[in-house]
């Protein structure tokens, strides 16, 4: 069995998928440090956009949108500093590709 070699208009869509999510991510990890560790109400906006745009595909196998998704997760419970490190995940996967 052989692997279809990967079209290059997919690339170009996956690489402009990235190239969207990475300053969405920037901007909720800055959000989540601006707040401080006992504010978990002021950065849900910026990781809701992050979170809403990694849902249509993440260019880097969903490894960003399972970062993404872990920080909303522990920032709903009230966990900033593990939320900041899942955010720290995603971009980390992001800045891979």
């Amino acid at each position: 069995m052989t692997i279809a070699p990967e079209h290059p208009r997919h690339r170009e869509l996956e690489r402009a998928r990235r190239d969207a999510l990475r300053p969405l991510v920037d901007d909720a990890t800055q959000a989540l440090v601006a707040a401080g560790p006992d504010v978990t109400h002021g950065p849900t906006h910026a990781l809701a956009l992050a979170r809403s745009t990694a849902e249509h595909g993440d260019g880097c196998g969903g490894r960003a949108s399972a970062g993404i998704r872990t920080a909303w997760a522990y920032l709903a419970s009230g966990q900033v500093e593990d939320a900041f490190f899942a955010l720290e995940c995603a971009r980390d996967a992001l800045v891979g590709y």
